[in-house]
C-alpha cells in the first residue's frame, strides 16, 4: 500500500466517523468512562449524562449506571476519596433515579435514601419489593442510614400502604416503635411523615424526658401538628388504630408472659370496641381502663417496654375520656 493510499484511507475513515450521528459514536465512550477505575472520570461522564434528555441516553448506559450505584453502595469506599467524591455520588444517584427502574432499588436503599425524600418516595413506592433492601440497609448499623430507613418506612405507611400486606405493615409499625428508644429524633420525624396520631403518647415521653433539646423540640412540634388530627378522629377510628398497634406490638409473640399479656389485653380491647359499636360508651370506657391497667402491670413486670406501654395506655385512656365526655 502506498503512502498516498494510507493517507486517503485514514481521511475517509475520519470523514465517515464525523458523518455518523452523535448517538452512534458516544455509547462506547460514555460506557468506558462509567467503567473507569477513576471516580473523576466517572463523574465527568455523569456530568454530561445528567444534562441529557432520557431519550438521548445511549443504550447500555442506564444499566451500567445502576450496576455502578450498587457497587458504590456495597463495596468499601476508597480511603482517599478526594475533593468532590460526595458530589460524584449525588450525581450518580440523581442520574439513576431519573429512570425509576426497580433494578436500582438495592443501590437506592443502601445509598440513595440518605440523600433526599424523592429517593425515599421512589423506594417506598415499591412496597414489598423494597423491604429486603431496607432491612439490609438497617443491618449496616449506621445511624444516619437507619434514620433514612425509618423515614422510608413512614412514607410506605402513609403513601403506599396498598403496596404492603397487612403482616408487612404490622412489621414496619413494630420496628418503628422498637427503634424509638434508640432513635427518638428519627421516630419523631417518622411520626410526622406518617401522621401517626397513635404515637402521641410516645412523643410526649420523648418531649418530656429527652436530654437533647433538638430532639425534645422536634417531638413537641410534631405533637402540636398532630393534635388537630387527633381531635378529628372518630372513636371507632381510634379503636381500630389502637387494635392495629396492639397487633404490631404482639407480632411474633408465641409463648410466655408476653403472649399471655397480649391475649388478655386484646380481649379487653375487643370488648371495648364491640361496646363502642353498640353505643354503650361508658361500658366501653370501663373496658378500656381495665385494658390500660393490665398494660401498666405488664410494663412494671418488664413484659412490655416503656414506649409500648405508653402507646397502648395513652391511647386507651384518651379514648375512654372521649367516650365519657
Amino acid at each position: 500500500m502506498t503512502a498516498r493510499s494510507i493517507v486517503a484511507n485514514a481521511l475517509a475513515a475520519t470523514l465517515l466517523a464525523s458523518a455518523m450521528p452523535a448517538s452512534a459514536q458516544e455509547p462506547d465512550s460514555l460506557l468506558d468512562k462509567l467503567r473507569s477505575p477513576d471516580w473523576r472520570m466517572r463523574d465527568r461522564a455523569l456530568a454530561e449524562l445528567n444534562f441529557r434528555r432520557p431519550n438521548s441516553i445511549p443504550p447500555g448506559v442506564a444499566s451500567e449506571a445502576i450496576a455502578l450505584l450498587e457497587r458504590e453502595a456495597t463495596q468499601p469506599r476508597p480511603q482517599v476519596e478526594g475533593e468532590g467524591y460526595g458530589e460524584y455520588l449525588l450525581s450518580l444517584i440523581k442520574f439513576v433515579l431519573s429512570f425509576e427502574d426497580p433494578a436500582s432499588l438495592r443501590g437506592m436503599a443502601l445509598l440513595g435514601i440518605e440523600t433526599s425524600r424523592r429517593v425515599q418516595e421512589f423506594v417506598a413506592s415499591h412496597g414489598s419489593e423494597s423491604l429486603p433492601y431496607l432491612d439490609e440497609a438497617w443491618q449496616k448499623g449506621r445511624r444516619n442510614l437507619r434514620h433514612a430507613v425509618m423515614d422510608t418506612w413512614a412514607v410506605m405507611l402513609s403513601s403506599h400502604p396498598d403496596r404492603l400486606s397487612r403482616d408487612e405493615r404490622l412489621e414496619i409499625m413494630h420496628r418503628l416503635l422498637d427503634a424509638a428508644s434508640e432513635h427518638p429524633l428519627a421516630f419523631a420525624w417518622a411520626a410526622d411523615i406518617a401522621d401517626l396520631v397513635v404515637a402521641m403518647p410516645v412523643l410526649e415521653r420523648i418531649a418530656a424526658n429527652e436530654q437533647f433539646e433538638i430532639v425534645s423540640r422536634r417531638a413537641q412540634r410534631v405533637l402540636t401538628e398532630l393534635q388537630p388530627r387527633r381531635r378529628a378522629q372518630t372513636r371507632q377510628a381510634i379503636g381500630v388504630e389502637l387494635s392495629d398497634w396492639l397487633a404490631a406490638i404482639c407480632r411474633d409473640t408465641r409463648s410466655g408472659p408476653r403472649q399471655e399479656t397480649c391475649e388478655s389485653v386484646d380481649g379487653h380491647l375487643a370488648r371495648a370496641r364491640r361496646l363502642v359499636k353498640a353505643g354503650d360508651g361508658h361500658a366501653a370506657a370501663r373496658a378500656l381502663r381495665t385494658f390500660a391497667d393490665r398494660v401498666s402491670s405488664a410494663r412494671e413486670a418488664g413484659v412490655l417496654t416503656d414506649f409500648e406501654a405508653a402507646l397502648l395506655t395513652g391511647n386507651a385512656t384518651y379514648l375512654a375520656e372521649r367516650l365519657e365526655g
